[in-house]
């Protein structure tokens, strides 16, 4: 209802990366496309879009619409009716790999490929459990500071520290309240609050 012109250089970087990505796309593959039929000239048939960590830059938002934003453009411009069009995406977004049907994924895990007969399907799902089965992420979903602060507290309160083992554990009763009151994960709270009571 209040549409108006906003300038390129005042869109945030993953909203011009996402400009900028899309248009360069569209643009080598019409000029690919563009060669004529002339004998003696080489004619693509296909093309292979190679690309590396796409996301970078993306707000999650854009990492969900980035596929079908692409390949929406590529049908609209008629360009998948001139050429065969394969898309290799190397990514860490769960977002983008929701999109991709198991059997056209490679998974890595520490350069190695993984077995895909004992992997949940990431097409359509939750990306949490793409997250965690997908890259590989066996140490949970925390980040280390504030994990590293929790094993502190529980240390601290199941009394099992020691000033000799344990020297950089600096808790006490005003302080093990306020990381407790400050946890957003509820049954993480509870049970830590439990263990405080």
């Amino acid at each position: 209802n209040n549409e108006r012109g906003i300038p390129f250089a005042r869109l945030s970087t993953g909203e011009r990366q996402l400009i900028q990505t899309s248009v360069s796309i569209l643009y080598h593959v019409h000029n690919i496309v563009s060669i004529p039929d002339i004998d003696g000239l080489a004619k693509y048939k296909n093309v292979t879009l190679f690309m590396d960590e796409i996301e970078t830059c993306f707000h999650p938002e854009y990492q969900k619409r980035f596929l079908s934003l692409l390949l929406n453009m590529i049908k609209s411009q008629g360009l998948n009716d001139k050429v065969g069009i394969n898309i290799v995406v190397a990514t860490h977004s769960p977002f983008i790999l929701s999109d991709i049907p198991q059997s056209n994924i490679l998974f890595l895990e520490a350069g190695r490929v993984v077995d895909t007969k004992s992997l949940k399907n990431p097409f359509c799902g939750n990306v949490n459990d793409i997250l965690h089965q997908s890259f590989f992420l066996h140490d949970g979903f925390m980040g280390d500071f504030a994990k590293n602060l929790i094993n502190g507290l529980i240390i601290y309160l199941s009394q099992q520290a020691n000033k000799l083992d344990y020297a950089d554990i600096d808790f006490d009763k005003e302080s093990s309240i306020a990381l407790i009151d400050m946890i957003g994960e509820p049954i993480l709270r509870e049970s830590l609050l439990q263990l405080y009571n």
